[in-house]
């Protein structure tokens, strides 16, 4: 997670949540005899915060609503329930913060919604209420899948109840919450072996009137994709039959790992036949690439017959043993005429990130089109 992600979690918003927190715990009747410390909560929610990442962050305030708010799992959510945000439209994960005077929302729900993944359980239709409205001040889709891991009938059958929901942020949680392979959330290795109760619940979805709500669709399939990618192919060829734009792009969107890993059935799905090409050129400049520079990849071809082609690149990385490793980068997609000579040009930064350690010695460029390695050629990174 980035840096400044954690911060979202700080002095100021735990305070502001404690706010809430302790009005909502006034109003509910039958908590009228007890009292929440609201003084003690934030200390115990922000100790040493400054020391702590972002998952640190929430665990502790997991940690502080287990402390103190009331041991009674019902009594508890009548507290949650009156102290969030009215619900929002739009925006999603984008809210970060709670608005001062309007309830708690944005990422401040997230350990809330752990909360009752972890505690909730034996409250299950309460539990499902607070998931509905907590995604719709950010989302559920982390603390519901503590649910979807240890009551996963139970919770997919009450996931089809929000189908035809008014809320698409209810919709989506569907989706994005039984992702096998969310980022940041726990893996559900039951979804992850056995993937076809998710795939039969979010078709149900793939015409969905909202971008938002596909986006997820596609992204749960392209999930999937990577341990089932025969399935999703088949499944991709099915969904294309009589496919309106929007569900073309969904489909497209979750064969992405797909297309770009050059699986050869998905690619004939979408039209990309084995390339017949007659290869004209192939030139990398400068021969020493130096980390910070930039390397000039230049790629001609003829083509044989009339084609569509997607024309990618795959950079050998070299490792720390010696070994190389490939990182395919997406290229162009181009329709091709036979006897035209077809041009691919791209400039490849070797930059330093914080994602990649590069290491000196004889790297590899390798041009693939339709999925079909066609050239390769070596430089030496210095």
């Amino acid at each position: 997670m980035a840096d400044a992600f954690k911060h979202v979690f700080s002095l100021s918003s735990i305070t502001n949540m404690a706010n809430h927190l302790e009005k909502s715990f006034g109003e509910v009747d039958s908590l009228k005899d007890l009292h929440f410390n609201k003084q003690a909560f934030i200390e115990a929610a922000t100790k040493s915060i400054d020391q702590l990442e972002m998952k640190q962050r929430s665990d502790q305030i997991v940690s502080a609503l287990v402390e103190f708010m009331p041991e009674d799992f019902e009594e508890c959510a009548k507290v949650f329930m009156g102290a969030l945000s009215k619900e929002q439209d739009g925006g999603g994960l984008g809210n970060t913060l709670a608005r001062k005077n309007s309830g708690i929302e944005g990422w401040l729900i997230s350990p809330m919604a752990d909360y009752v993944g972890k505690y909730g359980r034996g409250n299950f239709e309460t539990s499902m209420r607070l998931f509905k409205a907590f995604t719709t001040r950010f989302s559920s889709e982390f603390g519901i899948r503590y649910f979807l891991m240890n009551k996963p009938e139970q919770t997919l059958e009450h996931l089809r109840t929000w189908l035809n929901d008014d809320n698409h942020h209810v919709r989506r949680l569907i989706s994005e919450g039984t992702r096998p392979r969310l980022p940041w959330g726990m893996r559900l290795d039951g979804f992850v072996n056995e993937p076809e109760p998710v795939i039969k619940l979010i078709s149900m979805l793939k015409d969905d009137e909202s971008e938002y709500v596909r986006r997820s669709v596609a992204n749960n399939l392209n999930d999937i994709a990577k341990d089932h990618p025969q399935t999703i192919s088949k499944l991709a060829a099915t969904w294309l039959i009589g496919a309106s734009k929007d569900r073309v792009r969904l489909v497209k969107h979750a064969c992405r790992t797909l297309l770009k890993n050059g699986h050869p059935a998905t690619l004939r799905v979408f039209g990309f036949e084995s390339p017949e090409i007659e290869k004209v050129s192939f030139a990398l400049a400068p021969k020493v690439v130096e980390v910070g520079e930039t390397l000039s990849i230049e790629f001609t071809s003829r083509a044989k017959s009339n084609q569509t082609w997607m024309i990618d690149y795959a950079i050998h990385h070299r490792k720390a043993n010696g070994t190389t490793r490939p990182k395919v980068f997406k290229g162009k997609q181009v329709k091709v005429e036979e006897g035209k000579l077809v041009h691919f040009n791209k400039l490849h930064s070797f930059k330093p990130v914080t994602t990649r350690v590069y290491y000196e010695g004889e790297h590899a460029v390798e041009i693939f089109i339709n999925g079909q390695s066609v050239c390769k050629a070596y430089f030496e990174l210095i």
